[in-house]
């Protein structure tokens, strides 16, 4: 570990306030940081939510016995690198190697590997490029940041600030919260600001963090996105009502939340593409024919009644069935340039809409050109323009059985004691 970059990036206030912290809220064995992540697990069990930890493996080697028992209630295990160090302050191979050390104890240990988090979010497009082939199905290590309007009652303290930097957010408005394929996985990114920043970096009473956390449900839950909810353990007591605050609005609602593990996010999301379209143009119209997979949410909007389907919100009809063939003087899909950004095909599809070429000179319901495009330059722009337009349409929805969006908790359980912190110092 290089210590002049490490102080460098946190500085002395950051550090003592970090350590007081931790001091008061860890022991030098590990009982009192598992009786209460025990505390908060069994909570959310009762409903229906098995968070995902991303766990160092020099933790998980430490304290076995407890990693299999979270694993064996239910929850997920994913890697947060070998050693909890910033991956980005060395080089993406000596990076790959932490995680492939760390994939070892992992399979050693008996526990299922499907993805990772590195320390601090600390990935980079170099280390996602030296990453070894078919080690992992997904990461979860971009982030995206939702305007809290209640931010403005707080001064952000250095601490906020750090952390916000190691983080790299990207903004909601102009992000989609939703999974996309990068490099050899699959990216699900996370929501910020987190846990810390908004207790120790904004001073948050309890109800300010379950106001700010219900906000952020709303906004991904209207945009039919996915809330992945970064959580630390280390302030599991004070989360554990916030949390059911969001769970409770989630069952509330009248479109349905899917609560899911971050496993399950990545293989939903190479399930369904699989689904198949064939366009045939017959007697003046167009016949369209689509295959899905029977856990699919596939809309319309616009079309003639007569295909079998339910009312879902305002503006879509969900179809009720696996293989849809429609007959129209249009295609209610979405044609684009082939000239136009990657981002414009690859935020639609996100999205699920259905999109074709320009160029095969097929007359779609709505027409993606550069003149378009210069008046909605972001996908949060782009889909929302899309929505106002009365067209007919048909499209997946990202999520599977009906329901409008997707809730994870994710937590980085960094360490278990102050021993497991002190392991940060060892040699890699």
């Amino acid at each position: 570990m290089n210590f002049v970059d490490w102080y460098k990036k946190r500085g002395t206030r950051f550090i003592f306030t970090r350590a007081k912290k931790l001091a008061e809220r860890y022991d030098f064995n590990p009982g009192k940081a598992i009786s209460r992540i025990r505390y908060c697990v069994g909570k959310l069990s009762e409903y229906g939510c098995h968070p995902s930890f991303f766990v160092p493996a020099i933790v998980v080697r430490r304290n076995s016995d407890f990693i299999h028992e979270l694993q064996e209630n239910g929850c997920e295990i994913g890697v947060h690198g070998y050693q909890h160090i910033d991956m980005r302050s060395i080089p993406p191979q000596d990076a790959n190697r932490q995680l492939v050390k760390a994939a070892e104890v992992f399979i050693q240990e008996d526990i299922k590997i499907d993805g990772f988090r590195c320390p601090y979010l600390s990935i980079s497009d170099e280390i996602l490029q030296e990453l070894q082939p078919g080690l992992f199905n997904y990461s979860s290590n971009r982030a995206i940041a939702w305007v809290n309007p209640n931010s403005d009652n707080h001064q952000r303290s250095g601490l906020f600030e750090t952390i916000g930097e190691f983080y790299h957010p990207s903004l909601a408005l102009s992000t989609l919260s939703l999974p996309y394929q990068e490099e050899q996985v699959l990216e699900i990114p996370v929501s910020v600001p987190d846990d810390l920043q908004m207790r120790d970096g904004l001073n948050y009473t309890e109800d300010e963090i379950s106001a700010s956390l219900l906000d952020t449900f709303n906004n991904t839950h209207q945009r039919g996105e996915l809330y992945n909810l970064m959580f630390h353990p280390e302030l599991a007591s004070l989360l554990i009502e916030p949390f059911l605050a969001v769970l409770d609005e989630a069952y509330a609602n009248q479109q349905g939340v899917w609560i899911s593990q971050l496993r399950d996010i990545s293989e939903w999301w190479k399930e369904k593409t699989s689904y198949r379209i064939h366009i045939d143009r017959l007697n003046g119209k167009y016949q369209l024919v689509i295959n899905c997979p029977k856990r699919a949410t596939l809309l319309q909007r616009g079309l003639e009644e007569y295909l079998p389907s339910s009312q879902w919100d305002e503006k879509y009809r969900k179809l009720e069935s696996d293989q849809i063939i429609i007959s129209n003087d249009i295609l209610p899909l979405v044609g684009i340039s082939p000239e136009l950004p990657d981002w414009v095909y690859s935020s639609l599809n996100r999205m699920g809409y259905i999109s074709v070429n320009l160029n095969d000179e097929l007359d779609c319901s709505v027409r993606v050109t550069s003149e378009f495009l210069r008046r909605w330059d972001n996908p949060v722009k782009l889909i929302a323009a899309i929505e106002d337009l009365d067209i007919p349409l048909v499209r997946f929805w990202p999520w599977p059985d009906g329901n409008r969006s997707a809730l994870c908790l994710s937590g980085d359980l960094d360490a278990l004691s102050l021993m497991d912190y002190a392991t940060r110092l060892l040699p890699m």
